[in-house]
């Protein structure tokens, strides 16, 4: 079971790569904020999809069909940490090789966003912190945050397909 539970996971990691980046690609002309929507729908497609054909694949074929609330919880749980991975290295490889004037472009983009919602002194103070880090910093703080988001989704995916795909002995 764990050979086929890593089997599993690889395929997860691996479609969340191609999809994400599939997505990135035909979003790159899109504004930030539009990008932004788009990532969020891909991630939490690319995690019902993941989550809910790995768990059922788990239940019929190596559960005799059964499965309870709580180990398709954690099932789904442990593909997601794959899929997160998959749309963090995804990511990465499109700021660090296929688009590298995307993340220098995103932080001037969010900079110029805090010089109209914020005050000059607080506007001031945030871009000491912003400049204070190295842009590999923050490329390192985008892909973990990259990550934990798909994680903190994955978790109610996972929630949710616990809910539909657990089945009890009759």
């Amino acid at each position: 079971m764990n050979k086929e539970f890593l089997k599993l996971g690889l395929y997860s990691f691996l479609l969340a790569m191609v999809l994400f980046t599939i997505g990135l690609m035909a979003g790159k002309n899109l504004e930030y904020s539009s990008q932004q929507v788009v990532g969020f729908i891909i991630t939490v497609t690319t995690l019902v999809i993941t989550i809910y054909f790995s768990v059922r694949y788990i239940r019929d074929n190596r559960l005799s069909g059964t499965l309870k609330f709580g180990r398709a919880f954690m099932y789904g749980l442990l593909i997601t940490f794959f899929t997160g991975l998959g749309i963090a290295l995804a990511d990465f490889v499109y700021v660090k090789v296929i688009n590298p004037d995307y993340f220098p472009n995103l932080v001037e983009a969010y900079e110029s966003s805090l010089k109209e919602t914020l005050t000059v002194e607080e506007f001031t103070k945030q871009k000491k912190q912003l400049d204070s880090a190295s842009l590999s910093e923050k490329l390192t703080s985008y892909v973990f945050m990259m990550y934990f988001s798909a994680v903190f989704w994955g978790f109610f995916v996972s929630l949710a397909m616990a809910m539909i795909l657990k089945r009890n002995q009759e």
